[in-house]
């Protein structure tokens, strides 16, 4: 009530800001990952299918999720440590299915700041005007993050501009010269 513009997209799972759709669809595709384990917000194929309907045609549909879609190669958007890429082939294929083209995402925070277009492939590179991106949020915490490609991140987070069907975002840090 004191900060109407503040929302927990744990439960509110759509808003609409103009053209955008943003969705919402939290958890993990795996209660392992969690802190809570089994007792933490794990989602399925129907949990991703209830999501998926949430798509709205003639809209920027972007979604928001801690897990990301499985990618490949390096610059992808759940690369892991061990150079595995540890997203979720499921959500791939829903994103692929409803052509959900845009989409922000968590909890593989040594790959923060990495951004593909909707291949899950080809690399995207910050402020320039894309037709498709997935971005890896980081972690916004001060503590130091290593990174996959090296270095590290104190406080990572972004600005993501659409207009139209397309998007460019930046990276900000805490300490812009540690990352």
């Amino acid at each position: 009530k004191e900060h109407p513009q503040i929302l927990d997209m744990t439960r509110v799972r759509r808003v609409r800001i103009g053209n955008v759709n943003i969705i919402s669809l939290p958890g993990s595709q795996r209660a392992f990952y969690l802190k809570a384990g089994d007792q933490g917000c794990a989602y399925n194929k129907k949990d991703l299918m209830k999501t998926a309907s949430l798509v709205t045609e003639r809209l920027t549909n972007v979604l928001l999720a801690p897990s990301p879609p499985r990618g490949r190669g390096e610059h992808a958007v759940d690369r892991g440590r061990g150079s595995t890429n540890i997203g979720n082939r499921d959500l791939a294929d829903v994103l692929r299915s409803k052509e959900i083209r845009f989409g922000i995402f968590g909890y593989v925070n040594e790959s923060g700041g990495h951004a593909t277009y909707d291949d899950g492939f080809t690399p995207a590179r910050p402020a320039v005007w894309q037709e498709s991106l997935f971005l890896q949020s980081g972690s916004a915490e001060a503590y130091p993050v290593s990174l996959i490609g090296g270095g590290r991140s104190v406080g990572m987070a972004h600005i993501v501009d659409f207009s139209g069907n397309r998007a460019r975002f930046r990276t900000v840090s805490a300490t812009p010269d540690r990352v």
